[in-house]
């Protein structure tokens, strides 16, 4: 049985804002609530494989931007730019 595209965003996003750990929890989930909609495939893809990894490995990224691993430098990058534009 396919996920449809529907069930899936809202399962990304449930994901997003349930995570355990309240910074990640506002970070990851207001940047999918803004965002997933309208995100490519591969994107979506991503953003979902990184939602695997642990809060602080997540939280830790977004601080050391040298500690990401390649696979998601450039979704932490827009993450943290969207973060970086709604504090302007």
């Amino acid at each position: 049985m396919t996920e449809n595209n529907d069930t899936k965003i809202k399962r990304i996003l449930y994901r997003s804002w349930h995570r355990g750990c309240k910074e990640t929890d506002i970070l990851l989930g207001d940047f999918a609530k803004a965002n997933l909609t309208a995100m490519s495939p591969d994107d979506i893809s991503c953003f979902e494989q990184l939602l695997d990894e642990q809060d602080l490995d997540i939280y830790s990224w977004i601080n050391h931007p040298e500690l990401i691993p390649v696979a998601y430098q450039q979704m932490i990058a827009t993450i943290k730019r969207f973060q970086e534009q709604r504090f302007e």
